[in-house]
């Protein structure tokens, strides 16, 4: 799925210190995908020879599946479920 994310800038901060007078920019990031996993956890469980937790993935087909290689083939689902 497509991921979600945006950043805006924050504030100034002390960054402390003894002289009390530097600062520097905090900003809020955030990133996030809205499938049920990363594609890198398919990737993992691929090379551990691990299944895929039902819910992760379909195949080329569309079919659910427990293979990490066919869902990498196929796509990953959406967290959450179905949202049809």
């Amino acid at each position: 799925t497509n991921p979600i994310s945006f950043a805006y800038p924050g504030a100034r901060l002390a960054a402390g210190g003894s002289s009390g007078s530097a600062t520097h920019e905090v900003a809020f990031v955030w990133d996030m995908a809205t499938s049920a996993c990363a594609r890198g956890e398919l990737e993992v469980l691929r090379r551990a020879g691990v299944p895929l937790p039902e819910g992760m993935a379909v195949d080329a087909d569309g079919k659910p599946t427990a293979d990490p290689t066919a869902g990498l083939a196929g796509a990953q689902l959406p967290f959450g479920g179905h949202k049809g």
